[in-house]
Formats: C-alpha cells, structure tokens, sequence
C-alpha cells in the first residue's frame, strides 16, 4: 500500500490507467493532467481503467494478515526515539482504522478524454477527493493535436479550479 508520497504536476498523456492508489495514506495526488485513454480493455480485478483510481484495498479480509504484521512491527518500534519523531502519524497507526486509506488527498486534477476518477464509497470516510475535473471537451489546451497540453491563459480550467497550477510543459523532456 503506498503511503506518503506525492504524485503533483504531471502530465500523463495516452494512458490506459493513470493513477491507481490502492490503500495507503498520507499520499497526495495533486494538480496533474490525465489525457486519452488508450485502449478499452478492462482492468484484471474487474474495475475498468479510469484516469484516477482509489480504492480500499488494505481493508478487504485477504489483506488483513499485512495489516497485522504491520501492527505487530510497530508495536515492537521505540517510536519515541528521534529517529521516529520525522513520521508523527506512526504512532496513531494502531487506532486509526489500519489498512484503511487515511489523509489521502486526491485535489485540483484535470482528466481529459478518458474515463472518469473512480473512488470507492467508503474512500471518503478518511481522505479527501474533490475539486477535480473531469472535461469531455478539450478544457484549454494550446495545442492538444500537435502534443501541447501548455493549459491557455484563459482556460476554464483556471476558473473551475482556483488553486490549479500552470503546468511548465516547455519544462519537461529531454534538456538540450
């Protein structure tokens, strides 16, 4: 289960499955562009493949055993020694819901061309997804055809979503 790291700011262009998150916590996936799927082939747990998935996994019966082993390892951790101190939310593991997705932070996405973020319900009882957009029109690009996903100045996007950054296109690639 993934846990503390940030997906921001990316451009995925042609993909059949963009973000899958399944389980974790501490994790933000923020202020990324998610462009045309690629092909209709289901996914092999039978969910489809959407631009963002959030699923619950570390709380299903065949995942409870990690759960366990990841309590009986922290149980066993000084985790008042400094070199604990930097992960505050290790010692609230055990009575937070373990295994559940806990403070993810799924915000101010933009997918295009492809299925929708797809989050199981109960996704929503620890994490937090909004304030993304999911467009079936192009949402502003400077020149999608020509492979350009530069957001325009005057994008809808920068309105529908306030704390959307400009992604720096001309910024990724290849330095020459």
């Amino acid at each position: 289960m993934l846990s503390g790291t940030t997906v921001e700011s990316n451009i995925m262009v042609d993909v059949n499955q963009g973000i899958f998150l399944s389980g974790g916590r501490d994790t933000v996936i923020r202020n990324n562009v998610i462009v045309n799927k690629t092909a209709d082939d289901p996914a092999p747990n039978g969910d489809g493949r959407y631009a963002i998935m959030l699923r619950t996994t570390g709380l299903l019966d065949h995942r409870q055993s990690m759960v366990q082993s990841m309590l009986s390892n922290i149980s066993s951790l000084d985790l008042t020694s400094e070199g604990w101190l930097k992960y505050p939310y290790v010692n609230v593991y055990p009575q937070e819901a373990p295994g559940a997705p806990v403070r993810n932070i799924v915000e101010n996405n933009v997918i295009w061309n492809h299925l929708n973020l797809k989050a199981y319900s109960d996704y929503y009882k620890w994490s937090t997804v909004g304030n993304n957009l999911v467009n079936t029109t192009n949402p502003g690009f400077v020149n999608s055809s020509g492979g350009d996903y530069t957001m325009r100045s005057d994008s809808k996007v920068f309105e529908l979503l306030p704390e959307f950054e400009a992604i720096p296109f001309e910024k990724i690639g290849i330095i020459k």
